[in-house]
């Protein structure tokens, strides 16, 4: 059976050394290794030394400093709440934030939207950490370390009611969300998704207890595929993707980075042992997932292989790949093989979504990425040059008479499998790429943000990007995209400022000295000369055109105007067709007030004097008021755009009790 095609619009992560796609991306191509000793902050080194007496243990990790902090704040948890969640929790708020923005998709927009949740969690580690913490615990703190709960706060958080659920089949977990997803929003059970997998490390056990059984690396690396592999090292990170039938997406004109062609998952049985690999599986689950891609496997170009360094794993899953992809292929279309775990460790439940994430960007890319230390070859692995191939070095991935198309591995080891085929995303419309209008300004160009902070660095980031673009040469329709993209695509937080900018220069400076507006007052006053509202032309009706597409359904008079000046200005919006209310200073109306007033322009109670070259100027103060303005008229108006905005900047700290109450806490002998 086929699958529906399922696109990718967006992505958010955070893998070790990289807090974006970009960034990981970049690391990957400059064959960076992000493998640090354990970061001091997640348990007391001392009081582990202690407690361990010697036991093994393996001191490197792919990881960030930081991934354990989060802001709590922006998503409206209180300090009480927050000391008592998982930090993974926090890390999949703000990695679902991101895949919205990257999609070009208002988070918000997403409210009572039917929209599913699909997360791969394993990891225990905060619950083993808070488990014995007594004068600590209560209902919130329960929930804080439930697994399940890190899909649920998403869906809570975001006003999201398809199916949320967590997954665990250990190392596969996020792969399996991706295909739980698929198969809900294939079945019609929900028609947007959130699917990807989160691992954060705040305990040293499975560190002590993989490496007491000699799975973990000694050396400290892990090197799939090598001579010289000897083992693992964990990692930890997340990633989540923002998935939507491909044909809706098309339809709704929605950015798309990849297409997921098919999936499938299954078991081992009864095998070798319960954590082993095992061959015959292996190949029947890649085989499964491409006959619900519906694509013949000599059309896959790249294998990102679950490969994390045991030389007899890599072995028998390569066997399984060279089975499935390797036979029959044209010579001159070999099969290239790679592994990320050399750059950021195994990231166990969220290794899936960090090999898939890989895979895209390499497709988008339009090159094979190294796979770093996979030399002298491990000899069990006989190769085939001519049909397969390990990618030793970056190389073009050139295009051929079908799309590029990559497959990504995961299993778990409890013997659950996981594989995915993912294709290239299908070219842009030309027609979307041509400037539509308006390649003069002015633009509106939206910064907002809920802290100052946080204000002032995505400021910087934005002029940061503006200017690279202008020493690079990009034309004004560059400019005008971003600046429509920053008002359509961007959630409208508390601090905001609306920019009116006209070029390179202007924007850039504007940006450098930008503070915040006023609170927003939900209250704009609009000023109409006594000659205008008192003839016939198309003043007013530009008014009410542009009114009417940005939601706003009345127009206010003051309670005290001057009699003459409210019976011209009544006559102005009658003949708009705008409804009149009327705007009491001592009792206003609570919501979206647009108030006319007879003005020359010199009034300094007018925000803005009307005129219909000024609709930029009106959407600016709008906007700047916390005006609920409606989106798709805002897009008519502006014109469309959903091209890439740097990421908000979250103001992260580290919420969680383990960085006050128990973190130098003596740990029990292992």
């Amino acid at each position: 059976m086929s699958q529906r095609p399922i696109a990718v619009l967006g992505i958010g992560c955070r893998f070790p050394g990289a807090d974006d796609p970009e960034m990981f991306w970049q690391n990957i191509l400059e064959g960076h290794r992000a493998i640090v000793p354990v970061p001091g902050e997640r348990w007391s080194a001392s009081a582990f030394d202690s407690a361990a007496n010697g036991a093994p243990y393996c001191e490197n990790v792919g990881a960030s400093a930081d991934l354990d902090c989060y802001d709590a704040a922006f998503f409206g948890i209180k300090d009480d709440e927050a000391r008592g969640i998982d930090p993974q929790q926090g890390a999949v708020l703000e990695a679902a934030w991101h895949a919205c923005e990257s999609a070009g998709i208002v988070p918000d927009s997403l409210a009572g939207r039917n929209a599913g949740v699909f997360m791969g969690v394993s990891t225990r580690d905060f619950d083993r950490r808070v488990a014995d913490a007594w004068s600590t615990l209560n209902a919130q703190s329960a929930m804080g370390s439930c697994g399940a709960v890190a899909a649920n706060r998403l869906s809570y958080t975001f006003g999201l009611t398809g199916p949320s659920m967590s997954i665990d089949t250990a190392c596969a977990s996020s792969l399996t969300a991706v295909h739980q997803a698929c198969r809900a929003l294939h079945d019609g059970e929900c028609d947007m998704a959130f699917a990807g997998g989160v691992q954060v490390i705040l305990s040293p056990t499975n560190l002590v207890a993989f490496a007491r059984d000699g799975i973990l690396s000694k050396r400290g690396g892990c090197k799939p595929f090598s001579q010289d592999a000897d083992g693992y090292i964990f990692g930890e990170g997340v990633g989540i993707l923002l998935l939507k039938p491909l044909d809706q997406a098309l339809r709704d004109g929605d950015r798309i980075r990849a297409i997921i062609r098919g999936s499938a998952v299954n078991h081992n049985g009864r095998s070798n042992g319960l954590s082993a690999p095992y061959g015959a599986a292996l190949q029947q689950v890649m085989q499964s997932a491409l006959e619900r891609a519906g694509v013949a496997p000599q059309t896959v170009d790249y294998v990102e292989a679950h490969a994390v360094g045991t030389p007899i794993g890599d072995a028998i899953e390569m066997q399984a790949i060279r089975k499935v992809y390797g036979e029959n292929r044209p010579s001159a279309r070999p099969c290239r093989i790679g592994s990320v775990k050399p750059n950021i460790g195994h990231l166990e439940a969220a290794s899936g979504v960090a090999a898939l994430v890989k895979a895209m960007l390499a497709m988008e890319a339009h090159t094979y990425p190294a796979s770093l230390d996979c030399l002298p070859q491990n000899a069990m692995l006989r190769f085939d040059p001519a049909a397969m191939q390990l990618c030793e070095s970056n190389q073009p991935w050139p295009a051929a008479d079908t799309p590029r198309r990559a497959a990504v591995s995961a299993f778990g080891f409890g013997g659950a499998n996981a594989h995915v085929v993912i294709e290239q995303a299908p070219a842009p419309d030309a027609a979307s790429d041509v400037a539509q209008d308006n390649t003069s300004g002015p633009w509106v160009l939206m910064i907002s943000a809920r802290g100052e902070a946080a204000f002032r660095q995505l400021r910087r980031r934005y002029a940061e990007q503006l200017t690279v673009e202008r020493e690079a040469g990009a034309a004004l329709d560059r400019l005008r995209d971003f600046c429509r993209a920053s008002v359509l695509t961007r959630q409208h937080l508390p601090l905001r400022r609306a920019l009116l900018v006209t070029g390179w220069a202007d924007a850039v400076a504007q940006l450098d000295k930008a503070c915040p507006a006023a609170a927003p007052q939900r209250r704009y006053r609009i000023g109409v000369s006594l000659a205008s509202a008192m003839q016939s032309g198309p003043g007013a009706a530009d008014l009410a055109t542009a009114l009417t597409q940005l939601g706003i359904r009345k127009l206010y008079l003051l309670a005290d105007a001057d009699a003459v000046n409210a019976a011209a200005l009544a006559g102005y919006a009658d003949r708009a067709g705008i409804p009149v209310g009327t705007y009491d200073e001592a009792a206003p109306p609570y919501l979206d007030c647009l108030i006319a007033t007879i003005s020359d322009g010199s009034q300094a109670d007018v925000d803005l004097q009307w005129a219909p070259d000024r609709r930029a100027s009106l959407v600016a103060g709008l906007v700047e008021q916390g005006f609920s303005l409606n989106l798709q008229g805002l897009r008519v108006l502006l014109g469309d755009s959903r091209r890439t905005l740097p990421l908000y900047p979250f103001e992260r700290r580290r919420n969680h009790l383990l960085a006050d109450a128990i973190a130098h806490r003596e740990f029990p002998q292992h």
